[in-house]
């Protein structure tokens, strides 16, 4: 076989060998933290307080952004 014939070959396989590689790899990565996840309780009462912790950074963030669109507004009907 000439050598851009086995380069076109390589590109052609590289493509869905990757992707096979990658859905491996996604697949095995995602049963292993679930799997982790159930074993110990002590790490389902981290992950909570951790939940609970980012809903209140979430809450924080909702409300000074509620404040900036009301301050906004009040500026619109100000220029008015």
């Amino acid at each position: 076989m000439e050598p851009t014939t086995l380069l076109y070959i390589g590109a052609l396989l590289a493509c869905p060998i990757g992707m096979g590689l990658m859905m491996w790899l996604m697949h095995r990565n995602r049963g292993g933290q679930q799997d982790h996840g159930m074993s110990s309780p002590g790490s389902q009462v981290e992950r909570l307080k951790a939940l609970r912790e980012q809903r209140h950074h979430l809450e924080q963030e909702i409300a000074e952004t509620e404040k900036i669109a009301t301050l906004e507004a009040k500026k619109e009907s100000l220029a008015r």
